[in-house]
């Protein structure tokens, strides 16, 4: 009779441990979505006629690699997920001196500066990108590891 009970609270906590997975999924495959749109967003409201090409390049790192990350969630692609987190680490930390920088920050951040911005040696930090890519990084890593369910049928 210990036995069975073992194996019960082994099954219960193996579950937990799948629907944990599955909230960081959805959670993940939510909060993309919504960065994308309002990446989206912002993008077609601002002015862009002195600088169409930074559209461009806001449009892809703010609007497409989000996207395709939670396209890549919803359908469990390890590629598109790997495109998504490079994005975000691309975005994670912002040096004011560097030449090219984006005249608009990320549509959805939590930055803490550090640095002297009055001497150009200023730069942020943006937590929410870091979280991201370490929510990302573990939903990888799930994946690889095969601790998933399986891919959702036609």
């Amino acid at each position: 009779m210990l036995l069975l009970d073992d194996l019960a609270w082994l099954t219960l906590a193996l579950d937990f441990n799948t629907s944990i997975r599955n909230l960081i999924a959805k959670i993940l495959l939510c909060v993309l979505t919504i960065y994308a749109i309002v990446g989206a967003v912002i993008s077609t409201l601002t002015d862009w006629t002195a600088q169409p090409m930074m559209q461009l390049v806001y449009l892809a790192v703010y609007t497409l690699l989000p996207a395709i990350g939670a396209y890549s969630i919803y359908k469990r692609l390890q590629l598109g997920i790997l495109l998504s987190l490079l994005g975000f680490l691309f975005i994670s930390v912002r040096v004011g001196a560097l030449p090219f920088t984006f005249p608009i920050f990320a549509p959805i951040s939590l930055s803490i500066s550090y640095g002297d911005f009055a001497n150009g040696t200023g730069g942020l930090v943006d937590l929410f990108a870091i979280i991201v890519s370490l929510l990302l990084i573990t939903l990888m890593r799930q994946f690889r590891r095969g601790n998933h369910e399986p891919k959702p049928t036609e």
